[in-house]
């Protein structure tokens, strides 16, 4: 393990120490406190902090790297995951969800709010995860991760019906916290045994996996053409045409830098093939300017044999059908 990576795990530990720290306060308040717990409180600023040196280590992993152009386009598909999954999830669940306890505690709608934003923050890296091309493209420890931070923030998203209650009248999706705590352990299990570097294949579940961003994209303009249709602008009109002028613009910036990768792909494709060719083609012209100086050597020449003679002919003769 490099020290790179070395440092990125530092993160991801520090961000589950800081989990464990939020758990444990939790559950002394529930154990004192008359009151219990409150659903949000205290205790949420380790809980995004995690969240956020979770997401960190993440992008400092040595197997998310590779060229700048790569780099940056895979983040732009990321962000237009997450935009069009966040649009989505505002207009069905979010929205919804703030709006059905007005008369919650301000701290508690603002730390509501939060877990959204680091929750699409998590989209955008687990996009990243999928549909990254790296020789480290199936590594156990990445994938296992991806799966925690998605089940993480689904329960996330849930728990945002508790504004303005008790923990324990919040109900938490405990299976699915259950199951991204096990995804988490069988990371730190797996995480001293770095896999073989492999090449990438271009499968079709690879593929699909890459336009996943643009599936979710396509669902969001689909919802905005169905509310135009109907002939009403409501603020999930507005909200979906904000989202969709984003998107637009995102693509067409990572458009622009594909082209650019594209091109200096070519280039150096363009650059081997050339070195390829003269190289094929110095070879034998080499050996026909060698043989034909001899001969044409006034000197060397006519000591050659006449079998010698047609030996150096026939080699030049030869090279020259390879040429052809």
């Amino acid at each position: 393990m490099n020290h790179r990576e070395r440092v990125a795990w530092r993160f991801v530990a520090g961000g589950l120490g800081l989990i464990f720290v939020g758990i444990m306060i939790v559950g002394i308040l529930e154990t004192l406190s008359p009151d219990g717990a409150p659903a949000f409180g205290f205790a949420d600023a380790f809980f995004l902090s995690a969240y956020v040196m979770l997401l960190i280590g993440l992008g400092l992993m040595p197997q998310m790297s590779g060229k700048l152009n790569r780099r940056f386009r895979l983040l732009v598909d990321g962000v237009i995951g997450g935009v069009s999954v966040g649009v989505i999830l505002w207009m069905f669940e979010i929205r919804d969800l703030i709006d059905a306890n007005p008369a919650a505690p301000v701290s508690h709608r603002i730390i509501a709010s939060a877990y959204p934003i680091v929750d699409l923050a998590a989209i955008v890296v687990v996009t990243i995860v999928l549909v990254r091309r790296s020789e480290f493209r199936f590594d156990p420890r990445l994938m296992l991760f991806a799966a925690a931070a998605s089940l993480q923030a689904v329960a996330d998203i849930a728990y945002l019906t508790a504004i303005g209650r008790s923990f324990e009248e919040s109900q938490p999706l405990f299976p699915l916290l259950l199951l991204a705590v096990i995804a988490f352990v069988g990371t730190a299990a797996l995480v001293q045994r770095q896999p073989r570097p492999r090449e990438y294949a271009d499968r079709g579940v690879s593929l699909l996996l890459m336009m996943a961003p643009y599936g979710a994209a396509a669902l969001m303009i689909g919802l905005l053409m169905f509310e135009v249709a109907g002939g009403s602008f409501t603020a999930n009109t507005r909200l979906l045409l904000f989202g969709t002028l984003i998107v637009g613009v995102l693509v067409i910036v990572r458009q622009t830098v594909s082209i650019r990768e594209n091109r200096e792909l070519v280039e150096a494709q363009r650059g081997a093939l050339v070195s390829s060719i003269s190289h094929e083609l110095r070879t034998p012209l080499t050996a026909m300017v060698g043989f034909l100086d001899l001969l044409d050597d006034p000197e060397v020449g006519p000591t050659f044999s006449e079998g010698e003679k047609a030996e150096l002919i026939s080699t030049v003769h030869s090279q020259t059908t390879y040429l052809s």
